[in-house]
């Protein structure tokens, strides 16, 4: 394990950022005085955690803090890491590169990183325990130190060398262990004597339930039998009320059996009656049916005959119209005839006009051939005239270019120039724009900075806020922790004094009796009813003792009530104190002494009501400071019955004098209830404290979320400056791209007119010859014009023949197209009369079908006539028939209703008897219900006192008296048992499980105060034979060096004890050729020697991985230095050296060195060389 590297920024003088990377042995740190190499070494022991502002020559945290310069701000964090190389594991965490930072604010608040995470100050501490701090940093004012302090001091040096701090830290931890269970072996050994003699008590009382409940057992069954007997007789009249009840429900039913079959033939002869009724109406229904059917059939019989004359006239129109249609048919045909010999003669004067037209086709297409050949020759002259006066309009178009661009040339450059002079001007507008918009980003800046700056003011009251919202939660925690504490006590006494178990049994069970409201007129105790002060507690309980378990009652009867009730419960005995009978004592005479506090009565505060019993007990009780002074009132105290010192001494009247150690088995009920008040008004008042704390957060809580608002709202302030300072930024590069675009515009520019201008110069040129050529290219034009002209003439000879032949070819086209016409007019009236004669025939073949269709209709309504009529004559029959039905139906309803009236009589008959056996049928169901009802009411007193119904199946051979008389017997010994507690088993077995509890805690406790005390005699061995070994080591390697450093001599260390038997460790010297064996002969360099050398045996036992010696040897020469240094080197090999130092001895043994200068501001600054790197570019010039 080494150091790596160390990173300084805002601590002390370092301001700036600085690294510091060191190798494996040794490193130096040079610079002139008051440069900063001491703060280096600050910075190491501050980011290992160091709370001593002390050792950084520091009053507070801001001290650390850069403080600024003149010419350079105040830092406002000082931040320091440091960079540990871990790979052999040392420092038991999963990095092989530890990384330790430490941040200071000046808000005070620090921070703390391990690897990057946020750590406790804790986390942090246990790394430089584990560094061992102790020969970590060595300054020159700890050489001297070694030799100065104490041996007990030393002893200190030794057990850190050992390695046996933590040993310490855990002994003490144990040895607070040890003495918390101590506590809680007396506490667990209290409530065991308080509730060992309420088991005791319990137990009786579970003797007795268990006695009563065997007696109530028994009566149980005895009452079970008693009903059951009783029972058995009400089940026999039971039975006889059944059967009575069987035999009038059989007649009963008979008659119900009966009454149903008259009442079904009474059903049937009224249905029969109202069926032969249904029949008339379905007659009569008929009947009128009929009638009304005669009448439909008459009026169809009109209509057909109606029907049948207007079809037969229909016929007769129909016909004539047939015959019409045929006539037209006749003449259509004629009309087809003539245009068939139309169209015969029209095909005939076709085909000789298509001959003639064949012929004039012919001579057209020679006559064409030849025109063709001086088209051609045209076509050849006209297509290199053509090409020609594209040449001659080339050349044209190429003088007008050129005349174009020699315009738009000089167009071109005048609009180039005008842009080189706009673009000028635009470049110094943007200029200008530009530096107005850098000063208002500078003023942005500031303003960001500003910004900056409250954030920070408001970060830092953040972080003061919540170290005072942790301060109060901290607070709140112990607070919550004490409560539960007193209140955890609080319920003990509480208990203890609930259930009276610091009482005497009988005053116990007294008071439940009281509570429950089985005595009356019982106040309380003595102890419970007065109120004495702290101070007074041990004169009191001495002077009366258990008469603080005296009870107070309102009268004399209320005591002998409670007497009686403790003797047949046989409890134990009772001091009882009648309000009206008791008299109240009062001392004659109290002697004016100093030191004389007053009569007991007056000292202590009760209610009114018991100030006779009160005086009583403590009207003749003087108490008194201590025995000399109750020695001194004892011959002068009239009517004072015994003196009290405050430390429980009692001086009886007479000289008997009570005295000693007052445990607490002698009293304590008075210091209980004390501590049972204070514990509730503690807790009462953190209950308090607790709430005034919970206001305070809530209130950091509200002005932290205020601050978080307003670190919001400056953050988005910020956030848009900062996207405003971008904008700004961008607008201003955006400007100075344009300037450079405008630049290089510019430039494109003045080419552009230096090419236009070459351009125009190369046209100029180029005019004329261009001019000359297109002169020749119009004179050849002109004779190939000429040639053209010829050939026309020629072709227009050619071209009037053939206008002729085409005309008389349009003429013969034009004939056989009206022919065309006309037969296909022709052809098309042929057609139209065709399907004229097609018409025809349909209309023909529709009126034929109509009139067929009249002839079947006249057909079909003759027969439908004549069956109508048949019809008729069947429906008169049907008329007569039904007329004689209704009169045969009506005379056997008369019949059938004689017949009802007979059955009726018989039903009304058997529902006169059926009502006098209900009402039989009733009564004996009403004496049932009445037994029934007893038998209930007996099961129920049976479940009632027996808690089971009673069984039928047991014989009984007691009759009821004798039962009767058991019965009272046994409910005599249950009242002798008298009352008892129905809780007993319940509270026994509670207080028994609480008593297992108590004695097994008691065991696991003293069975962890055992273990505890042997891990304490473990680590004291450990740690004995650690400092024994680790001593040995230190002397011999304490002499070596000794010798090496001194050039012979010897030296050692010695154990010895003190006056106070306290060990420590004394230094032996001997110089070399010299007698000097105590420390303070030694001259200044002798004691820096002899420093070094313990310091350095101390540092190869410790196995120390680092040191940083800060100017230690300072005080040697330079044969010494040489030794020492001899030494530094060996030690280098497993511990790596920092070394601040003047000495260039030293310096030349170090394999990298930093020099520390300070400029004038204030700022340290460290340049590094390496030795080697130093040595090989030396070598190499």
């Amino acid at each position: 394990m080494k150091i790596n590297s160390l990173k300084i920024q805002g601590f002390k003088s370092f301001s700036n950022h600085t690294l510091l990377e060191f190798d494996h042995g040794i490193t130096a740190i040079v610079g002139p005085n008051g440069s900063g190499k001491s703060n280096i070494l600050e910075a190491i022991r501050w980011v290992l955690g160091e709370q001593s502002y002390s050792l950084l020559r520091s009053k507070k945290s801001e001290d650390v803090i850069w403080a600024g310069s003149p010419g350079k701000p105040r830092a406002g964090m000082a931040e320091v890491e440091i960079s540990i190389d871990n790979h052999d594991k040392s420092i038991p965490l999963p990095y092989e590169e530890i990384s330790i930072t430490r941040r200071a604010y000046r808000s005070g608040e620090n921070e703390y990183l391990i690897n990057g995470r946020k750590a406790r100050l804790r986390d942090v501490q246990e790394i430089g325990a584990i560094i061992g701090e102790s020969f970590t940093f060595i300054n020159q004012g700890s050489v001297d130190e070694v030799l100065l302090i104490s041996p007990e001091h030393r002893t200190v040096l030794l057990e850190q060398a050992a390695d046996i701090t933590h040993h310490f830290k855990r002994r003490d931890e144990t040895l607070k262990r040890l003495a918390e269970v101590e506590d809680n072996l007396r506490r667990v050994e209290d409530l065991l004597n308080d509730s060992r003699p309420r088991l005791k008590s319990l137990i009786k009382q579970v003797n007795n339930l268990r006695s009563k409940e065997v007696e109530e057992e028994k009566l149980r069954q005895l009452l079970e039998a008693y009903y059951s007997r009783q029972i058995q007789d009400l089940e026999s009249q039971i039975e006889s009320a059944r059967h009575r009840k069987v035999h009038l429900q059989n007649r009963r039913d008979q008659i119900l059996d009966r009454l149903p079959t008259l009442e079904s033939q009474k059903r049937l002869i009224e249905q029969d009656i109202e069926k032969r009724k249904n029949h008339i109406e379905w007659v009569n229904a008929s009947l009128r049916e009929n009638k009304a059917l005669m009448a439909s059939l008459q009026r169809q019989i009109a209509d057909l005959q109606k029907d049948l004359t207007e079809n037969e006239t229909q016929a007769r129109i129909t016909e004539s119209e047939i015959e019409h249609l045929k006539a037209q048919k006749l003449q259509v045909l004629t009309e087809i005839h003539k245009l068939e010999a139309e169209i015969e003669l029209l095909c005939k004067q076709k085909r000789q006009v298509e001959t003639e037209l064949l012929t004039l086709e012919q001579g057209s297409r020679n006559s064409i051939g030849k025109k063709q050949q001086i088209e051609s020759s045209i076509a050849g002259f006209e297509q290199e005239l053509s090409e020609l006066q594209r040449e001659i309009a080339s050349k044209k178009r190429l003088v007008e270019i050129l005349t174009e661009e020699i315009s738009n040339l000089e167009n071109e450059i005048e609009i180039h120039t005008s842009e080189r002079l706009s673009i000028q001007a635009r470049s110094e507008e943007i200029q200008t724009k530009r530096k107005h918009l850098i000063d208002r980003i500078q003023g942005t800046e500031r303003e960001r900075l500003r910004l900056l700056e409250k954030i920070k003011d408001v970060k830092q009251k953040i972080g003061t806020t919540k170290r005072e919202h942790q301060e109060l939660q901290q607070r709140y925690s112990n607070l919550s922790l004490q409560l539960r504490e007193v209140q955890s006590r609080e319920k003990i006494l509480d208990d203890i004094s609930k259930s009276a178990a610091d009482m005497q049994p009988g005053v116990r069970e007294i008071m439940r009796a009281s509570a429950s409201g089985v005595l009356g007129g019982i106040l309380g105790p003595v102890g419970n009813l007065i109120s004495v002060p702290a101070e007074l507690e041990t004169a009191i309980e001495a002077a009366i003792g258990t008469g603080l378990q005296n009870v107070i009652t309102l009268t004399w009867q209320d005591a002998e009530k409670a007497i009686e009730w403790l003797k047949m419960k046989k409890i134990g005995r009772v001091t009882f104190l009648p309000i009206d009978t008791v008299t109240p004592l009062k001392a004659s005479h109290i002697p004016n002494i100093d030191g004389v506090v007053g009569i007991a009565s007056e000292l202590v505060s009760y209610p009114e009501q018991i100030d006779r019993a009160i005086s009583y007990m403590l009207g003749r009780i003087l108490v008194v400071r201590d025995l000399g002074i109750a020695r001194q009132v004892l011959p002068s105290s009239r009517g004072i019955s015994s003196i009290v010192t405050l430390e429980g001494e009692v001086v009886r009247q007479g000289g008997a004098v009570t005295g000693g150690n007052l445990s607490k088995a002698q009293g304590g009920i008075l210091a209980k209830r004390r501590e049972l008040k204070e514990s509730r008004e503690r807790a009462r008042e953190i209950g308090q404290k607790l709430e005034e704390v919970k206001d305070q957060a809530h209130k950091l809580d509200n002005i932290l979320q205020t601050l978080r608002q307003e670190e919001d709202s400056l953050t988005k302030d910020l956030s848009q400056l900062e996207q405003s300072l971008l904008r700004e930024k961008g607008s201003e590069k955006s400007l100075e791209d344009q300037c450079k675009l405008l630049k290089e515009r510019l430039d494109w520019v003045e080419q552009q007119i230096e090419r236009l201008q070459r351009r125009l110069n190369e046209a100029n040129n180029k005019l004329p010859r261009e001019k000359e050529q297109l002169h020749k290219l119009t004179e050849r034009e002109k004779d190939i014009k000429a040639r053209i002209n010829q050939e026309r003439e020629a072709l227009g000879e050619y071209e009037s023949s053939i206008s002729e032949m085409e005309a008389n070819l349009l003429r013969l086209s034009s004939s056989l197209e009206t022919l065309d016409r006309e037969l296909v007019k022709t052809t098309h009236n042929l057609h139209e009369n065709k399907a004229r004669i097609t018409k025809i025939d349909s209309e023909v073949a529709s009126r034929q079908s109509e009139l067929d269709d009249i002839h079947r209709r006249i057909e079909c309504l003759s027969p439908q006539v004549s069956h109508l009529t048949k019809q008729l004559d069947v429906v008169s029959k049907e008329i007569s028939s039904l007329q004689e039905k209704i009169d045969e139906d009506s005379n056997q309803i008369e019949s059938l209703r004689e017949s009802l009236i007979t059955i009726t009589n018989q039903i009304a008959s058997s529902n006169n008897e059926l009502s006098s056996l209900n009402d039989s049928l009733q009564d004996a169901c009403t004496l049932l219900e009445h037994l029934e009802r007893q038998k209930s009411d007996l099961i129920h007193a049976c479940q009632r006192e027996t808690g089971k119904a009673p069984s039928t199946d047991i014989q009984i051979s007691d009759d009821l008296g004798d039962l009767i008389k058991k019965i009272e017997q046994s409910r005599q010994k249950i009242a002798r048992i008298g009352p008892v507690n129905p809780l007993a088993i319940e509270e026994y077995n509670q207080v028994r499980d609480r008593v297992d509890f108590l004695e097994s805690q008691l065991r696991d406790i003293s069975k962890a105060k055992h273990n505890l005390e042997d891990l304490i005699n473990r680590l004291e061995h450990e740690m004995q034979q650690a400092f024994q070994e680790t001593f040995q080591e230190v002397s011999q390697t304490f002499a070596e060096y000794f010798d090496r450093l001194f050039g012979g001599g010897k030296a050692g260390l010695k154990l010895a004890k003190d006056d106070k038997d306290k060990l420590g460790v004394e230094i032996e010297v001997q110089l070399p050729g010299k007698r000097v064996s105590t420390l303070s002969a030694l001259s200044g360099g002798e004691r820096a020697l002899c420093s070094c050398a313990l310091l350095l045996a101390l540092i190869k036992d410790s196995k120390a991985p680092f040191c940083v010696m800060d100017e230690v040897d300072a005080a040697l020469d330079e044969r010494n230095v040489t030794r020492f240094c001899d030494l530094l080197e060996e030690l280098a090999s497993d511990t790596q050296f920092i070394v601040i130092t003047h000495n260039r001895f030293t310096v030349e043994r170090a394999s990298r060195i930093f020099g520390v200068t300070q400029d004038k501001q204030g700022v340290s600054t460290v340049l590094s060389v390496r030795m080697e790197d130093y040595l090989a570019a030396d070598k190499a010039s």
